[in-house]
């Protein structure tokens, strides 16, 4: 027994000692000895596998660390399986692993592309496919597996000093197909294609890889791919030369789609999926972010703009203008200066700093925000996001501008107290002692406009959520039709209650009948071809990613229609559900059914926009008082719904 005890005693002692070596080995960088003396740390790594997690309901939906990845709040949904969490899937992502010795770093890195290309990259894009591991980074410090040592398996303690990327296996072709096509992508294009599953070569009935099928912005659908496929199927079985695909179309598009072993029509979502990872995973990694620099630059202070202060606010007259504007209102007849200069005009010259703001405004519209990403804005009230709804809007009292044929600001003579294109109705307003203003009718508020934008974790909105408020804010609303101010902030129109800011997150808002709303949707070309292991690809045709900016498309709310049944059938018309565009609660409607909107946040969403659930309120002034007048008697019973008694002037 003693002996056995000694000899355990020794062993502990050496291994301590040989810890404490290598511990003084590793200041000198030497990474052959940091793995040695760390070889038996606890490995932790994120999932390189697919697993159900919870959205909303009772909906589950095959997800990822990267989705993960993108809202950290996502790691403690739970698994279907009831085996835990997201984070017990993705531990380094959500940083739960018990040895914190070895992480992925949670900034991005230059990393090298093609030639002497390199592309500010981060751990999720390298998880995708682990070639990139061995890629240098620019600063010649190491490569990706160094910034990811996780993800590549590159911690003290793994074997090998690189990630080793297998072949891909092999099988016997069956007796009637044709040999494996020949056409041979680019070094680029293989690199492009190879992702973290490694898939077994399939061997098809016909060769499709010497049409290259041109893709458009709008055309990457299930269905344009499936009648190319189709079509060339059909072309190469009417040969004489070719032999017959013995087990029929139906087997080929599922070689081509790596569909094989299913019975039904599951190459369908196989299709769609090849267009969406061209699109979200492919292109938009490319797409570069920019600042608010171009602004702010123009001395535009964002904190003030947002709250509805600042020059671009007080000022009056026109950002932008065209000769055709004076010459429909009377020409020579009427004004003296007709041209594009709004500091010449005769009525409200447009000082020279407001100018130059509104061509900051279009600059950065027209150069950067077609295709690339806007990085947050220095505004307080947004500065966390917004939590509780995950959707912003902006509200208008004032219009500075005239000849834009949007609200009632002319060159008559209204523009000092001109009003925007009035849209919704402000229902009441609140301060900090408690009190409460109802706004029954029109002529309490005055004319008023409302626009907003909603976006979903993990989804493309979030990504270009901060593009949106410029466009909302700056470009569509300012430059173009010169709404300015804040509800509380025209002096023309005493609003009471506490000052609130002109855009600002939804549960920051008052009370308001409805908005209306925009939505980023991101284009680009394509191409689609069968590739060297015989299965169906799209890439994306680099240089050609867009951002298109369109007015939301929306449902009216349907109370029968769940997103567990929406899910289950999201054909529109089957389910009852009617279109409804350009509506704020319409859209965040849409986003509940598919599952991108918590159940509280559409509640917390109607706190503001009180006719989410009413979509009459699109129809006019008396059917958004009806439902504000609801709305308030909800909220607070027994309360008169009756206006603010305006104070008559002494003479």
């Amino acid at each position: 027994m003693k002996t056995s005890l000694a000899l355990v005693m020794l062993l502990l002692v050496e291994l301590v000692v040989s810890n404490a070596s290598a511990a003084g080995l590793r200041s000198s960088n030497s990474n052959s000895n940091n793995k040695q003396t760390r070889r038996n740390l606890q490995k932790c790594k994120d999932s390189t596998e697919k697993f159900m997690l919870h959205q909303t309901g009772n909906t589950y939906k095959n997800r990822s660390c990267a989705y993960i990845q993108k809202n950290l709040n996502r790691c403690n949904k739970k698994l279907e399986d009831g085996s835990g969490k997201g984070n017990d899937m993705c531990p380094v992502t959500c940083n739960t692993c018990p040895e914190e010795k070895c992480k992925d770093t949670t900034e991005k890195f230059m990393l090298h592309q093609t030639g002497s290309t390199y592309k500010n990259r981060s751990c999720a894009y390298i998880q995708k496919n682990l070639n990139r591991c061995n890629k240098e980074l620019e600063d010649g410090s190491g490569k990706g597996n160094d910034m990811c040592p996780v993800t590549c398996s590159n911690c003290p303690g793994d074997d090998d000093e690189e990630t080793e990327v297998p072949p891909p296996k092999t099988q016997n072709p069956t007796a009637s197909p044709t040999a494996s096509p020949t056409a041979k992508p680019t070094e680029a294009e293989q690199e492009a294609k190879k992702t973290i599953v490694y898939r077994d070569p399939v061997t098809t009935c016909f060769d499709y890889s010497q049409v290259v099928l041109d893709v458009g912005q709008k055309e990457c659908t299930w269905w344009y791919i499936f009648q190319h496929i189709h079509t060339t199927y059909k072309e190469q079985d009417a040969l004489e030369e070719t032999p017959r695909c013995e087990d029929g179309f139906w087997n080929e598009i599922r070689r081509l789609t790596d569909t094989v072993g299913t019975t039904g029509e599951e190459w369908k979502p196989a299709l769609e999926e090849l267009c969406d990872q061209a699109l979200y995973d492919d292109a938009v990694d490319e797409v570069q972010t920019v600042n608010w620099g171009r602004v702010e630059n123009a001395n535009i202070n964002l904190e003030e703009f947002f709250n509805g202060d600042g020059f671009m606010n007080t000022d009056y007259g026109n950002l932008q203008q065209i000769t055709l504007g004076f010459e429909v209102r009377g020409g020579y007849d009427r004004y003296h200066y007709i041209g594009e200069d709004p500091t010449l005009n005769d009525y409200l010259p447009t000082p020279q700093r407001s100018v130059d703001g509104g061509k900051a405004i279009l600059d950065l519209y027209e150069r950067d925000l077609s295709n690339r990403f806007l990085s947050s804005p220095s505004f307080s009230k947004m500065e966390g996001g917004c939590p509780a709804t995950n959707a912003a809007v902006c509200c208008w009292s004032r219009d500075r501008q005239y000849h834009d044929n949007s609200g009632n600001c002319n060159s008559q003579g209204l523009c000092r107290n001109g009003n925007p294109g009035d849209n919704t109705d402000l229902c009441w307003t609140t301060d900090s002692n408690d009190g409460i203003f109802p706004y029954p009718t029109q002529e309490t508020e005055g004319p008023m406009h409302c626009h907003g934008y909603s976006w979903s974790d993990g989804d493309f909105s979030e990504t270009t959520q901060h593009n949106n408020l410029f466009f909302v804010s700056m470009y569509d609303h300012l430059y173009k039709r010169g709404y300015v101010q804040s509800i509380t902030q025209n002096e023309f129109q005493p609003i009471e209650g506490d000052s609130v800011p002109m855009c600002g997150c939804v549960e920051d808002m008052p009370a308001v009948a409805r908005a209306d709303c925009t939505e980023i949707v991101p284009r680009a070309n394509y191409t689609a071809y069968q590739n060297e292991d015989g299965y169906f690809v799209v890439e994306h045709k680099k240089g050609t990613f867009e951002l298109e900016y369109n007015a939301c498309e929306g449902y009216k709310y349907n109370p029968d229609v769940s997103p567990k049944a929406y899910a289950e059938n999201p054909n529109a018309n089957e389910q009852g559900l009617q279109r409804q565009n350009n509506d704020l609660s319409a859209y965040v409607f849409r986003q509940y059914l598919e599952g991108k909107k918590e159940l509280e946040e559409t509640e917390a969403f109607e706190e503001t926009i009180i006719g989410y659930k009413d979509p009459e309120v699109n129809k006019g002034d008396n059917e958004r008082e009806v439902a504000c007048k609801k709305a308030f008697k909800a909220k607070y019973p027994g309360r008169p719904w009756e206006g603010p008694v305006k104070e008559e002037k002494e003479e």
